[in-house]
């Protein structure tokens, strides 16, 4: 077993050896604001590895010689296991692992003699009869094992960054440092054996609490590893880990200690040397190979550090490389995104030329910087918006798209009403209009109903007619009703403010059979009023 590791420390050293590498060139300041970002999508890169540990096993059970210290002689406590998986990495720091192992476990107790210690000869007698046996002849446990176990991987050394110095090229680190916590289940078939003789120990022959049996025993794991590694080139790493996998059981060694002895004469607590479960470690030689790359030379994500790239753009721009301006707007060309700035425009903080309408003309040549969103512009940024009527009102602030040609519209786009037939020759005023299912008169109509007052008054014999209108919606017995209520509602303050006798006004409802302006609404909400 020494030649076995002296062996695989040796090609471990040779391999380490011929990867030693040239110190690298400085950079330049191109290079530098160009350091490999493992999550860009052109770059080659793999969270996939197989993975190949070769190492020794070493018991923490009942049946050990020693506590830390294990035996290579006379029984030998370190014994083979062959490991092999895959690992996943979904972040440079987390990953998973999926792994199968298979090798041998034993533990051994030699007899006691004049020279042992105080210690030893409690810790037999916490043991009971199983002590017994081993202090006259000895014994030990053996077994294969074949264990399956799920960890969870955390890469510690990428948790922060490395402090770099400036004549570094692109960050290549070649140690990692790592932790794994996992889950499982072991089989194994142990039994206890005379040191003495070789003859397996049976229950009935022997004492109580001896396990063995023919057939596996299944019990659940818990392993727990820490480790390095160290990459010989993007391909393939190697290291070594240490492994404590902790059995949910304490038949590990095919006994089961029931009765620890509490106390001495000697006033030293016993208690069971290594708790009620057994356990073993696992020391491991590993090697890493990555797989499903996009090409066949990718790297694995674990071995790169986005803040090492960050602090490598940070620490290596020099002064003058932050006061290169090329476009002389204000920003570095090392942070400009736009290096062709046109002269005199206003930037963000990116370089680029401000274009506060968005419209696609940067506002140094933009003749109309609130352009309406939805429009297309010219080259001066001015918005193309039709007039589908040719009123001379953009359709974007027009009431009436579609006013009749020829007509005279108002501000808004709007034709207004025709005039009274010339036989009948009223006076008309202004219509007084009103908001959505409501006759309440607005107070900025009280000009009009007092100018209709006064020529009322003035004129003894002319009638008045108030017509209320409504607009498309509801029901016609609805809009009739309201329509006579918009009406009255004028009426009553000609009576009631101004003294005009109700026998003089006229008032009726055309409800929405006088629909006057299709495309609006709240020009058709109104009252005509006419004086013959």
């Amino acid at each position: 077993m020494k030649k076995y590791i002296l062996s695989v420390l040796s090609v471990v050293l040779l391999a380490t050896t011929t990867q030693a590498q040239t110190a690298p060139a400085a950079l330049t300041c191109s290079d530098r604001m160009n350091v490999r970002n493992p999550f860009k999508s052109n770059e080659a890169y793999t969270g996939w590895s197989a993975i190949v540990k070769l190492g020794i096993t070493q018991p923490y059970t009942d049946i050990n010689m020693y506590q830390y210290y294990k035996v290579w002689r006379h029984k030998n406590e370190n014994q083979p296991m062959l490991t092999v998986g895959a690992q996943k990495m979904v972040s440079n720091v987390i990953g998973f692992q999926g792994l199968l192992s298979y090798g041998t476990l034993q533990g051994t107790l030699r007899p006691l003699s004049a020279t042992s210690s105080t210690e030893q000869k409690l810790y037999f007698q916490s043991l009971g009869n199983v002590g017994s046996a081993a202090a006259k002849t000895g014994i030990y446990f053996r077994t294969n094992m074949l264990a399956v176990n799920a960890n969870l991987y955390f890469n510690w050394s990428n948790l922060g960054y490395s402090l770099l110095s400036a004549n570094k090229s692109v960050y290549d680190r070649k140690y990692t440092f790592y932790s794994t916590l996992g889950f499982g289940m072991v089989a194994f078939n142990s039994t206890i054996y005379s040191s003495k003789t070789g003859e397996a120990l049976s229950s009935n022959k022997y004492m109580s609490g001896i396990t063995n049996k023919n057939g596996k025993t299944y019990e659940t794991n818990i392993p727990m590893s820490t480790g390095f590694k160290y990459k010989l080139n993007n391909k393939i790493s190697v290291g070594a880990e240490y492994t404590l996998n902790n059995v949910m059981s304490d038949k590990l060694d095919a006994y089961v200690n029931a009765a620890p002895v509490n106390g001495s004469t000697n006033g030293t607590g016993l208690w069971l040397r290594n708790g009620s479960y057994d356990k073993y470690g696992l020391f491991a030689f590993t090697m890493n190979y990555n797989i499903l790359g996009t090409n066949a030379n990718a790297q694995n994500i674990e071995w790169t550090n986005p803040f090492d790239n960050k602090i490598i753009n940070e620490k290596l721009v020099t002064q003058s490389d932050l006061a290169a301006d090329t476009d002389g707007d204000g920003v570095s060309d090392l942070l400009d995104k736009e290096s062709n700035t046109p002269a005199g425009c206003r930037v963000d903080g990116t370089g680029r030329a401000m274009d506060t309408d968005g419209d696609g003309v940067v506002d140094c040549r933009d003749r109309e910087r609130l352009s309406p969103a939805g429009y297309p512009v010219d080259q001066y940024g001015v918005a193309q918006i039709p007039d589908s009527d040719g009123d001379g009102i953009a359709d974007n602030l027009d009431w009436e798209v579609h006013s009749p040609v020829g007509c005279k519209v108002d501000q808004h786009g709007v034709c207004p009403p025709p005039p009274a037939p010339a036989t009948i020759a009223p006076i008309s005023f202004e219509s007084i209009y009103f908001k959505t299912n409501n006759n309440v008169v607005d107070k900025e109509y009280m000009p009009t109903i007092q100018h209709i007052a006064m020529t009322l008054l003035a004129n003894p014999k002319m009638i008045v007619t108030i017509s209320g209108n409504t607009d498309k919606h509801h029901s016609d017995d609805y809009n009739d009703k309201l329509g006579m209520r918009r009406a009255k509602a004028v009426a009553d303050i000609l009576i009631k403010r101004f003294g005009i006798s109700a026998d003089r006004i006229n008032i009726k409802s055309n409800g929405k059979r006088s629909i006057r302006f299709q495309n609006s609404d709240e020009l058709n909400r109104r009252v005509d009023i006419s004086i013959q």
